[in-house]
């Protein structure tokens, strides 16, 4: 797969965390309060996680990353994976869908 936009993120994301709410993604999105879904940072980390195995990449967040207020919005943590993911794109460029 090639380098993700951020929409494909979004959705990725979306997709990590109605899996961890055992939902889909329709009742995540419907969740969204002035146009933003939050969701605890627990779920973030979980969605991270989905995103690096998805994505088969290295780490996308590391412990730095993993501050609160990085992780409570659907645009902030797109954000987040976003700028990590433009500082590994020699190891995106080979990653493909598992």
């Amino acid at each position: 797969m090639s380098q993700a936009n951020s929409t494909e993120v979004e959705d990725m994301l979306v997709e990590a965390i109605a899996e961890v709410r055992d939902c889909s993604a329709a009742e995540v999105r419907a969740t969204a309060q002035n146009g933003e879904i939050e969701f605890d940072s627990k779920e973030a980390v979980c969605a991270i996680t989905f995103l690096e195995d998805k994505l088969d990449v290295g780490e996308l967040a590391g412990a730095q990353d993993l501050r609160p207020e990085r992780m409570t919005t659907l645009s902030s943590l797109t954000e987040l994976v976003m700028s990590r993911m433009s500082t590994t794109t020699g190891r995106m460029e080979g990653a493909h869908d598992s």
